[in-house]
């Protein structure tokens, strides 16, 4: 049964954790997460439309991904910030694709450990015929077009394909470069000093104008509460989506609503090798997987090519 109203005001939570994928999001194969344009949109626009919400924070977790899903819930998030506060609230990254959406936000919180940048391009893609013809597998593909053969894992880019991902990663920089000065201009004096792919701790992109505050969710909320003129203890947080109920699922409520509580898994057998490695180190691997498979439905992606632990 969901709460009943208390008839406060209300700050919108809304969690971007995991990689960044077109769609529905939801739980990886070996227990990582993922966050789905279209799940992000329902959101923002539900916060956007609820007039008891009074402003949004934005919880994010992610290394990247799709460079067209975030430059959907960019948009998603800009347009909320026309009628109400936005803040961000990094956690322990927001790099690449995660660092486009955290720059949609009026206000950029993020915590002490946390690493932030990687304003950058990654492009390509995986061709496996040489792994296809140590295995005994055969292939044949037939295309007709230029370019049909662009997606082809069995094959490398010829010349001109690959001047046409050149320009198609070009253009996504400067994309990218754009949405974070729209937003940042007037605190991030150069961009090249930033961007490039390069990655920043906390307080050193505080310190170059990406982050405006070192802080925690809880300082993001009091913030968001302040920007709308909420005092202490007069408002509610309002976790958006909202998990769905039972009597939701018996009914058949639209998952524009709500979502569900529980995702279809990959679950580890006592003698799988998988069982050996940390959770974090499966996280890990998880968020590999996930960029594979961006790499083989686009070859122009926003994520960061290597995996960061601070310790």
């Amino acid at each position: 049964k969901r709460p009943e109203p208390s008839g406060k005001p209300a700050i919108a939570l809304i969690y971007a954790e995991g990689t960044i994928t077109d769609g529905e999001g939801g739980e990886g194969l070996l227990g990582g997460s993922s966050v789905g344009s279209a799940g992000m949109r329902r959101a923002l626009r539900a916060a956007a439309k609820d007039d008891n919400v009074k402003a949004v924070v934005i919880r994010i977790d992610s290394p990247g991904g799709s460079a067209l899903a975030s430059e959907v819930m960019w948009q998603a998030a800009r347009h909320v910030a026309e009628k109400k506060p936005v803040i961000v609230s990094i956690g322990s990254m927001a790099a690449s694709g995660g660092y486009y959406l955290a720059s949609a936000g009026d206000h950029i919180f993020a915590d002490p450990s946390a690493i932030v940048g990687s304003i950058g391009v990654v492009g390509g893609k995986f061709v496996l015929k040489d792994l296809y013809d140590k295995i005994g597998l055969t292939t044949e593909t037939f295309y007709r077009g230029k370019n049909a053969d662009l997606f082809s894992d069995s094959k490398p880019f010829d010349d001109r394909q690959r001047r046409l991902i050149t320009n198609w990663m070009r253009n996504t920089y400067e994309q990218f470069t754009s949405r974070v000065m729209h937003t940042r201009k007037d605190k991030i004096k150069d961009i090249d000093q930033v961007a490039r792919g390069r990655i920043f701790l906390a307080r050193q992109a505080k310190e170059l104008g990406m982050v405006d505050e070192i802080g925690g969710i809880e300082a993001a909320l009091t913030h968001a509460a302040g920007k709308a003129s909420l005092q202490k203890g007069g408002y509610d947080v309002q976790v958006l989506p909202a998990p769905r109920t039972l009597g939701d699922m018996l009914l058949g409520t639209a998952m524009s609503q709500a979502e569900l509580p529980f995702n279809a898994t990959v679950k580890i057998g006592e003698d799988s090798i998988l069982r050996t490695l940390s959770p974090r180190a499966r996280q890990s691997i998880g968020q590999q997987l996930d960029f594979l498979q961006l790499l083989q439905d686009r070859p122009v992606v926003l994520v960061t090519p290597y995996v960061l632990t601070v310790r």
